[in-house]
């Protein structure tokens, strides 16, 4: 992530009435000058032309400092991580798919009996999973499945995911938001910019499967397979994050919220969208 200075001046993009944009990526390459008096630039960014103008002169429209630079990074793979939690000890869960992102119990994480076979329990004071970095870097599809028991009534904005690289870009479920629903969320510009599916809260001590399926702007949540809320105007997806994902965790957030009391078994990433009937047959599995 970079901005673009000419000797001390920082230069802007200059998008007009745009709205709703996500970071763009620049061909640093195509930083071009057009004109000394006034300083004018050109530049290829996310695909088009932009004009980059100092920031001073940036006047009564919307506007772009920093940049994504670099090659972006590889979408993962349609089945990107697979944590079945049959360890039994030690700190790390394997990752079933041969791809080689294994995660690792941190805290006040356990091994425990779980739905079938293993599982890892959260003591909901400072346990959790922490998972492979690049987990979802450069998605632009993706699904999120797991079996979920939550001990208790789960403290609000306790998280059962929270992937992203910090409090600006991040996606997570949580059992409990604000608003007293499940809720996912997906940002890359803070919390007032999230884009979000809620559902009923879930239930506390059993198992339930739960998934987030996205792909082509819309997002779905599903409990024990079935459909319980979507959102077809989703215009965030990991692929914006940036070229790396450092933080990705189960049970923990990227804000200073409450650890979730819970137990995970059978963690499935994918870099594709699940079908309905996909994630029902996970759900029966």
């Amino acid at each position: 992530m970079q901005a673009v200075l000419y000797g001390p001046v920082v230069l802007a993009g200059a998008y007009g009435s745009r709205t709703g944009m996500t970071m763009p990526r620049l061909d640093k390459d195509s930083v071009a000058q057009k004109a000394a008096d006034p300083l004018r630039f050109s530049a290829t960014a996310g695909g088009e032309s932009v004009t980059l103008l100092p920031v001073a002169r940036v006047h009564h429209q919307h506007y772009n400092v920093y940049w994504l630079t670099g090659q972006p990074p590889t979408p993962p793979p349609a089945f990107a991580a697979w944590h079945r939690f049959e360890e039994t000890s030690g700190i790390t869960a394997a990752d079933a798919t041969g791809h080689g992102r294994t995660a690792r119990l941190t805290g006040g994480a356990s091994w425990t009996a779980g739905r079938t076979g293993g599982a890892v329990a959260l003591n909901g004071t400072d346990g959790h999973v922490t998972l492979a970095d690049d987990v979802l870097a450069g998605a632009g599809a993706y699904t999120l499945a797991t079996w979920v028991r939550l001990d208790g009534t789960p403290a609000t904005w306790a998280r059962i995911f929270d992937i992203g690289t910090g409090v600006t870009a991040n996606m997570f479920l949580t059992p409990v938001a604000d608003s007293g629903k499940l809720r996912f969320a997906i940002t890359a510009g803070g919390g007032g910019a999230e884009q979000r599916v809620e559902a009923d809260p879930l239930p506390t001590g059993r198992w339930v499967h739960v998934a987030v399926a996205y792909g082509s702007g819309t997002a779905v949540l599903y409990t024990d397979g079935r459909e319980v809320g979507r959102n077809i105007a989703v215009t965030v997806e990991p692929a914006h994050f940036g070229n790396h994902i450092r933080a990705g965790y189960l049970g923990r957030s990227q804000y200073p919220d409450p650890y979730l009391k819970a137990a995970f078994d059978d963690f499935r990433v994918y870099g594709r969208t699940l079908t309905a009937n996909e994630v029902a047959t996970l759900a029966r599995s």
